[in-house]
């Protein structure tokens, strides 16, 4: 199976392939949960857009609409936040019971 494959640079490059591939493509960061099922033929995408690519997609900022997480911030990141923890402590805790 061939899989066209694009590294986007900017969000706009990575929406602008998404919208022309529509349903054809798949979004592809690390790979981990996605290239599992495309083994076992689960998803079968005509293309991968990579946004490990895009700089500055990993963060997470509070500000008044609240807590934003980017699109690459692992879950180590999301676990182990100041900004995370200090709002999701009950979360956390039940995590680890």
């Amino acid at each position: 199976m061939y899989v066209e494959h694009f590294d986007a640079k900017t969000i706009d490059e990575a929406l602008s392939l998404l919208n022309k591939y529509k349903a054809k493509a798949k979004i592809i960061a690390g790979g981990t949960d996605l290239i599992p099922l495309m083994k076992d033929r689960v998803i079968t995408p005509k293309v991968l857009v990579n946004i490990k690519t895009i700089p500055d997609l990993a963060y997470i900022k509070e500000d008044t609409a609240g807590i934003k997480i980017g699109a690459l911030s692992t879950l180590h990141d999301i676990e182990t936040s100041p900004i995370i923890r200090a709002h999701t402590l009950s979360l956390l805790r039940l995590r680890t019971q």
